[in-house]
């Protein structure tokens, strides 16, 4: 009969880093970015028997200086009630 796939919605905290690796499941969707009680988060469509992968990201704030390596934007996001806006790229590198 097959293996059953069950797929729902995930919540991942972004970190403030320039730099960062969340382990996502092979397949994972990223539907929305934004920040939740001023925490940025993403939400993803996942398989949740699906094995995981880091997933290189990167994080860049508005007038911060980029190296044309950021890869695919993803989001834009707010936090401080929209004083700091910040913008999250799959780095597609590795």
């Amino acid at each position: 009969m097959g293996r059953w796939k069950v797929k729902t919605i995930y919540k991942y905290e972004i970190p403030f880093d320039d730099e960062f690796k969340v382990n996502l499941p092979t397949g994972a969707e990223i539907v929305s970015v934004q920040s939740q009680h001023n925490t940025p988060h993403m939400w993803c469509i996942v398989e949740t028997t699906a094995p995981t992968r880091p997933t290189s990201f990167i994080l860049h704030g508005t007038g911060h200086p980029m190296n044309g390596h950021e890869g695919k934007h993803l989001a834009s996001f707010q936090i401080n009630n929209g004083s700091l806006v910040f913008h999250l790229f799959e780095d597609t590198r590795r």
